[in-house]
């Protein structure tokens, strides 16, 4: 698949799934440098919605119609979480480009205009999202009477994990301008959900493990007595614990970016598309 090309009806190669989590972690680790630039403006933007709800009294209006109107709470919580899913649609546009351009013609800024790329991403996104969400809540009201909590949970998590695998595709394609949707992804991942959802797995477990490791005591508790409840951390493990996330999640999407390559056999366009 060459940039712009009608895109493959499925995938021309199988996926390696050790190696690609391998390159994954590889790029990462090769690439911290441009971990500052790539988050400068998802943090600011953030950051200038966090200002805007604290010092123009914005949340206290909404706080305060949200008890007679829950409309208006429902709305601020679904725009406080457009603005987040925005901010790091931009974040994970600007890694699959870094990941599949490389340092050349991927290479992040720290201030860009944002283009139509970016508009896609999100918006797909949330498309994506609303799809997964359906199909959990449909799996849950199907097995809640039949099945054990914890098998229930198991099972709504696959359900989660291969969805969101499955369309994975369409966002490092859109990253780098190719016109490509979700019935391209859904087609072109055919036959390598196993290998996506173990490789997506795999990448995720060292945030699987940090996560048990510094919640333990709850985990316990929940395992025991069937509740728990986490103790506020430490600042700088709070700290830690957000910038290995993070990392972690950059790992993910250069796997995502990978898999996208190799299942779809996709070639720069000579020369990329600019930023």
């Amino acid at each position: 698949m060459t940039h712009s090309s009608t895109p493959p009806e499925e995938a021309v190669t199988s996926l390696p799934i050790i190696a690609s989590v391998k390159e994954s972690y590889r790029l990462l680790f090769s690439n911290l440098w441009a971990v500052p630039a790539a988050v400068f403006l998802p943090v600011l933007i953030y950051f200038l919605w966090y200002l805007l709800l604290h010092t123009t009294g914005i949340l206290a209006v909404f706080a305060g119609s949200g008890r007679s109107n829950p409309l208006a709470g429902f709305f601020l919580l679904f725009l406080a979480f457009a603005v987040q899913a925005f901010a790091m649609s931009l974040l994970y546009v600007a890694w699959h480009r870094l990941t599949l351009l490389g340092p050349e013609h991927g290479r992040p800024r720290f201030l860009y205009a944002i283009r139509r790329r970016h508009w896609r991403f999100f918006a797909n996104a949330l498309l994506v999202l609303t799809i997964v969400i359906i199909a959990v809540f449909l799996t849950v009201l199907l097995l809640t009477t039949i099945m054990p909590p914890a098998v229930m949970a198991f099972l709504v998590s696959i359900v989660y994990i291969a969805l969101l695998v499955k369309f994975a595709f369409v966002f490092p394609a859109i990253a780098v301008d190719e016109n490509y949707g979700l019935l391209n992804a859904w087609k072109q991942s055919r036959g390598q959900e196993l290998r996506l959802v173990a490789g997506f797995v795999l990448c995720f477990l060292p945030a699987f493990a940090l996560y048990f490791l510094v919640n333990w005591d709850a985990v316990v508790q929940l395992a025991t007595s069937g509740q728990a409840q986490i103790t506020p951390r430490p600042f700088w493990l709070e700290a830690f614990v957000t910038v290995f996330s993070l990392l972690n999640g950059l790992a993910v999407v250069s796997y995502l970016s990978i898999a996208f390559k190799t299942c779809s056999g996709w070639v720069p366009a000579t020369p990329p598309v600019p930023e």
